[in-house]
């Protein structure tokens, strides 16, 4: 695979929130996802995807990426699609413009925006799965 989407799995510490947010310009810009986004040319690794994106939406966002190696992979229409677990520390502050909403869910909130259909597809299954943990 020569193409991939990487994604944080972001949770603070001890409270467990996890960061969602909602594109601007995206074709579902009402659905929630995980922060991160789509590999640009240059890219050899996973996380430099994952880092380079987590800035650009979140310009002021502290996270700790706590293992290289993917927690979710699923292959779709020809590209990766991963998930990274990490911790964050300090709340972001600021929003890039391609980024409608971010915010941060506790457990009972994000079963409640399943259970509501608001977040994406992929980023739901994954989050289903961890939660069940």
């Amino acid at each position: 695979m020569n193409d991939w989407v990487c994604f944080g799995y972001f949770k603070s510490f001890p409270e467990e929130d996890v960061v969602l947010i909602q594109d601007a310009n995206k074709p579902q810009p009402h659905k929630w996802k995980l922060p991160g986004g789509k590999k640009k040319r240059g890219e050899l690794y996973y996380v430099q995807t994952l880092d380079r994106e987590l800035r650009e939406e979140l310009p002021d966002f502290e996270f700790v990426i706590r293992d290289y190696k993917p927690v979710f992979r699923k292959t779709l229409d020809g590209h990766e699609f991963l998930i990274f677990k990490g911790e964050f520390f300090q709340l972001f502050k600021r929003i890039s413009n391609s980024i409608r909403k971010a915010n941060t869910f506790s457990r009972k909130q994000i079963l409640r925006l399943l259970q509501e259909d608001l977040i994406l597809e992929n980023h739901a299954d994954f989050l289903r799965d961890e939660l069940k943990k």
